[in-house]
């Protein structure tokens, strides 16, 4: 364990979004994923400092502090962009994503959250796994006719 992850000495902060209207009927709106947060931080020991929080926007977007942004992408994350500076300026040991995708719906933007992450010594983790699904299936045994 390293000197970032000390129960109860942790700073904790959690990063919840959800853009549609869908994630909140299937049972995974906003309330859901706070609690997954909490329940993981709580489970590590950690101290809960935050909750950053978005509605209604696209895990597509980047946020405006990422180098996409500049590259002509509009970043319009004002949370994350405050997650990502907060980690920077020391005030955050470890940040929790409910999982990875609502950090980022874009591979890209989720290795440049990964890599500033890294650079401000504030790792990430997530609270929820996905389903372990088979890729390669046994085929049926199907009689040929």
């Amino acid at each position: 364990m390293t000197d970032a992850e000390q129960p109860e000495t942790t700073r904790a902060a959690g990063y919840v979004r959800v853009s549609q209207e869908r994630n909140f009927r299937n049972g995974y709106g906003l309330d859901a994923q706070i609690a997954d947060v909490k329940r993981y931080v709580e489970y590590r020991r950690w101290r809960l400092i935050e909750i950053y929080r978005e509605e209604g926007l696209s895990g597509y977007l980047p946020a405006s502090s990422l180098k996409s942004s500049e590259n002509g992408s509009k970043g319009n994350r004002p949370a994350l962009d405050r997650l990502l500076s907060d980690a920077r300026a020391g005030k955050l040991d470890v940040v929790v994503f409910p999982s990875i995708d609502r950090a980022a719906r874009s591979v890209w933007n989720m290795i440049e959250i990964d890599e500033a992450q890294r650079w401000s010594g504030c790792p990430w983790r997530r609270s929820r796994r996905g389903r372990r699904r088979r890729c390669l299936r046994r085929p049926s045994r199907q009689p040929w006719r």
